[in-house]
């Protein structure tokens, strides 16, 4: 089957489903004095996270992401979606489908940091930062979803609730995977 997985600048190149490998990530939306961590890299932005190793939980790799990438130590504070999408490493220039599991997280220790790094990710990645929900908005950002302003809404509906509000599927506006919204970055090509 022919499908269109999405590149890190956004385009769409087409790519037979039997070259796919799959991968299974996630990633975090922390807040912190209603201000959200972002990861600059490229010229544009995402959430901390990553990929789960083979032997690892879904919630081990979360924690592990989130440390490397900023320091902090977090707990899932509960999911706020999953999506599959279709993209291609700018790294290896292989093409995979994604799986990815975001969370809302909050921090329980650490500090700010891009101590973690990797010699790779030191070349496109900058230090974390957090920055006002509306700051968002315009920003363009590389977790290869198409409606990256659906995950902004969600913020958004859980700092109207307040921090000690748990996260769950009222977060959601509309559901980011169920395709109502976007949730599948990779489309069949045409």
């Amino acid at each position: 089957m022919k499908l269109a997985a999405r590149c890190i600048d956004g385009t769409l190149e087409p790519v037979d489903s039997s070259e796919l490998d799959l991968n299974v990530s996630v990633c975090a939306i922390v807040v912190r004095d209603g201000r959200v961590l972002v990861m600059p890299m490229f010229d544009g932005y995402d959430f901390p996270g990553g990929g789960v190793e083979m032997g690892e939980t879904h919630i081990a790799a979360l924690k592990r992401e989130v440390k490397e990438e900023t320091g902090f130590d977090v707990e899932p504070d509960g999911l706020l979606d999953a999506y599959t999408t279709f993209f291609k490493s700018h790294r290896s220039g292989k093409f995979f489908h994604s799986v990815a599991l975001i969370y809302f997280a909050r921090i329980v220790g650490g500090e700010l940091s891009s101590n973690g790094f990797t010699k790779a990710e030191r070349e496109y990645m900058k230090n974390p930062q957090f920055v006002d929900v509306d700051y968002l908005k315009p920003k363009r950002f590389l977790r290869y979803v198409d409606d990256w302003l659906g995950l902004v809404r969600a913020i958004e509906n859980r700092l109207a609730k307040g921090p000690d509000n748990p996260a769950g599927t009222n977060d959601l506006a509309p559901p980011l995977g169920t395709g109502a919204s976007g949730g599948d970055a990779g489309r069949r090509a045409a």
